[in-house]
């Protein structure tokens, strides 16, 4: 990771925001049926490795707005 990165998680009933930084490396792990965003927060470009357990399905993305979610703004 390089810069700084603001992810949006939800369950569908409540948001909760990680802030992750390029300072300090980690490891976000996020569970099946859990909807994510990111956001670069940084004056600069970021950059963050995205490790898929499957292959993209377009079929199976099951996009869904957050104003429809019922939890308010990501941000």
């Amino acid at each position: 990771l390089h810069g700084n990165l603001l992810i949006g998680l939800s369950d569908g009933k409540e948001m909760i925001r990680v802030a992750l930084s390029g300072r300090n490396p980690q490891i976000l792990v996020i569970p099946p049926r859990i909807y994510h965003c990111f956001k670069n927060y940084w004056h600069r470009d970021s950059l963050m490795c995205n490790l898929p357990t499957e292959v993209y399905d377009a079929d199976d993305e099951g996009r869904v707005p957050f104003e429809e979610l019922g939890v308010g703004s990501p941000w």
